[in-house]
């Protein structure tokens, strides 16, 4: 940490990655940057908001597999001490050319099962390089039982208007952090 404050310079690359296979492109710009800059003490993943340690960076770079789909994205957890209520949203989907996904409705007793069933939905979306559209359900996982496990989406302007003034949910906590207006590219 104390090398990282000390820093000098610093190096912003910006690539897009191919939706079709993000885990490669991630690969390759892994290799790049440690082909570059062998000796940078870290990297600073702007689109996931997330510090990639320099020997992680290297293993990952020199290996002839690339990095498995969990390391597109990071989930991001809100809340406060007044709500109970948590806003939850991927970040890093969208540099895959995906939709980030959030869910509003989770508490502070039920966080855990959204975080992972979050999860669940970002690595099949990324296992299949597409979001269906808007309401269409599609399988995540399946139950011990058979039983599927569905998720659909809504745009996030939508969601918002099933929210009453009266019980805002977890909107009220990213409306603070990203005022009011929705990006096109998330969905609830």
């Amino acid at each position: 940490r104390e090398e990282l404050a000390k820093a000098e310079a610093a190096v912003i690359c910006v690539m897009p990655f191919d939706d079709v296979r993000p885990d490669r492109a991630l690969h390759v710009q892994l290799t790049l940057l440690h082909t570059l800059f062998p000796d940078a003490r870290a990297y600073l993943d702007l689109s996931r908001l997330k510090v990639l340690p320099a020997g992680w960076v290297r293993l990952a770079a020199e290996s002839a597999v690339a990095p498995q789909g969990d390391y597109l994205y990071t989930l991001r957890l809100s809340g406060d001490e007044t709500h109970d209520q948590i806003w939850m949203t991927t970040q890093g989907l969208s540099c895959c050319g995906l939709r980030e996904l959030e869910i509003w409705d989770a508490t502070k007793e039920n966080y855990q099962q959204y975080a992972d069933f979050l999860c669940f939905a970002a690595e099949r979306i990324l296992l299949r390089g597409t979001v269906d559209d808007a309401g269409m359900p599609f399988t995540v996982l399946r139950r011990a039982d058979g039983e599927p496990v569905v998720c659909t989406w809504l745009p996030a302007a939508e969601a918002a208007a099933d929210y009453p003034d009266s019980d805002p949910g977890a909107d009220v906590i990213r409306r603070d952090m990203l005022g009011d207006s929705y990006d096109e590219r998330t969905g609830a």
